[in-house]
């Protein structure tokens, strides 16, 4: 009978042990942002979907979701083969970073327009390549970073030290 019951006691311990282990080492490799904050296990744990709002670049609107958590910064708009016209993402940074992005596994070509705290365009890199693991980084830090459809930029003329306006629900 004992030792039935120490048999039970040491699987009961080792079950609460390890039911509370995750995962919390990635690779990066699965990441669209390179060098983000939250842990992997944090990023996974996120299912929400993003906000919608509306981006103003000079006095062009965009209708964009808005990419807060890791786990939306990392996916952005991955396995998308398709964006409506003014539409794309706005990716949310809580201070100002240089983390670099890349366009793996994403199907469209896009234009990644970089925005400073003060709301003003710091760098806008045109025409990403769909696909491409190369490393995007804007030149100076950046607290947003709004994706739309490669040729937005050049169409709506937007440029470094333009500014930018966030309307409904962001934050």
């Amino acid at each position: 009978m004992k030792r039935s019951y120490l048999i039970f006691s040491i699987a009961l311990a080792a079950l609460i042990v390890f039911s509370g282990c995750q995962k919390t080492q990635g690779t990066g490799a699965e990441s669209g942002v390179k060098g983000s904050e939250q842990a992997p296990a944090e990023a996974a744990m996120d299912t929400s979907s993003p906000a919608v709002a509306t981006i103003v670049v000079g006095s062009t609107p965009f209708s964009v979701e808005i990419a807060e958590t890791s786990a939306q910064k990392e996916h952005g708009l991955m396995g998308r083969e398709s964006l409506p016209e003014n539409a794309g993402m706005w990716f949310v940074f809580d201070k100002p970073v240089t983390d670099s992005f890349w366009m793996k596994d994403t199907l469209i070509a896009l234009d990644l327009i970089f925005v400073d705290e003060n709301l003003k365009v710091v760098y806008v890199f045109a025409n990403a390549v769909p696909g491409s693991t190369d490393m995007i980084t804007s030149p100076v830090p950046y607290q947003y970073v709004l994706e739309v459809n490669a040729g937005a930029a050049a169409k709506y003329n937007i440029k470094a030290g333009d500014v930018v306006e966030k309307r409904v629900g962001t934050k």
